[in-house]
């Protein structure tokens, strides 16, 4: 009796132990994944319209970098995951306008990696790719640009910067985004197409052969066979034919073996999710079992 109140008592604390794992596991990472500064994904087209562009591409803004600071332009990003280009609409708020006498001074750029484009670059259809958005001689509403820049998180490190017209004595304010380096995080889907190979079957049948007797006539047909089996993973190929294994698949109809299951296949193929969640069914189906066997020896 002591051996197994001592067995329930274990096994409720592996149990909560195994909640609270998964808990510290899962919200982190769901955490992350609602605040990470990704753009839109979607191509888009350097024209110097924003008509393709739509307010679910909003990303951030611009404030001037002279006191008080006012926010004075919207960006709005987009990435085509297909060809690996960063997309950038900037447009003015509603009584602003860009300067575009400095067209050097409208740019984006990566931390102290250089400018990825620039009013410079130019519009020939071939990425980098710049244009002004409702130009009128020197002043514009805004610019659109497109860079290389492949997938992955980038900490503090986007900048876009332009100048707009003021009445100071240089005649010009500078803005920037706010913060002046922002984080940005490019996602894009793994390609997990995966080429099946088949394997032919063929079926020869021979011709029957009749043969006669006094007192009976008998027919006997032959049949050959060629099948291919299935070979261990770690089998030599054979004649061209690739020999594959799929082990065979049992649901597992316990909780808690099956918490521990999703939480396995998490670590293997790096779900944190998976993990977290595979913990919290497999503790929380531990904890109940626990309590229901100690009302069953009450």
């Amino acid at each position: 009796m002591q051996v197994r109140s001592a067995t329930k008592r274990v096994r409720a604390v592996a149990g909560w132990a195994a909640l609270a794992v998964g808990l510290a596991i899962m919200l982190p990472a769901l955490a992350g994944a609602a605040t990470a500064p990704e753009p839109t994904y979607a191509a888009a087209t350097v024209d110097g319209s924003a008509a393709d562009w739509v307010p679910g591409d909003a990303w951030g803004t611009m404030a001037s970098n002279d006191p008080p600071h006012r926010v004075v332009a919207a960006v709005s990003l987009r990435y085509d995951c297909g060809t690996g280009t960063l997309f950038a609409l900037v447009t003015a708020s509603p009584g602003e306008i860009f300067q575009t006498i400095d067209a050097e001074e409208a740019y984006l750029r990566l931390g102290s990696s250089g400018k990825l484009v620039s009013g410079l670059s130019g519009n020939n259809g071939t990425t980098p790719d710049f244009s002004w958005v409702g130009q009128t001689g020197d002043s514009a509403n805004g610019f659109e640009a497109s860079a290389l820049l492949a997938p992955g998180s980038y900490p503090a490190s986007l900048r876009i910067h332009a100048k707009m017209p003021d009445d100071s004595a240089d005649g010009y304010e500078t803005i920037d985004l706010q913060p002046r380096y922002n984080d940005l995080v490019i996602v894009c889907p793994v390609d997990t197409t995966t080429t099946s190979t088949s394997t032919s079957t063929t079926e020869t049948t021979a011709p029957p052969t009749v043969t006669s007797t006094s007192t009976s006539t008998s027919t006997s047909t032959s049949t050959s066979t060629t099948t291919s089996t299935t070979a261990p993973p770690d089998s030599p190929q054979v004649e061209g034919i690739v020999k594959t294994s799929i082990p065979p698949t049992t649901p597992a109809t316990d909780p808690a073996v099956a918490g521990a299951e999703l939480a396995r296949t998490g670590s293997q193929t790096g779900g944190l999710s998976a993990v977290g969640f595979g913990l919290m069914i497999s503790g929380l189906a531990l904890v109940l079992r626990s309590r229901t066997l100690r009302r069953e020896h009450a």
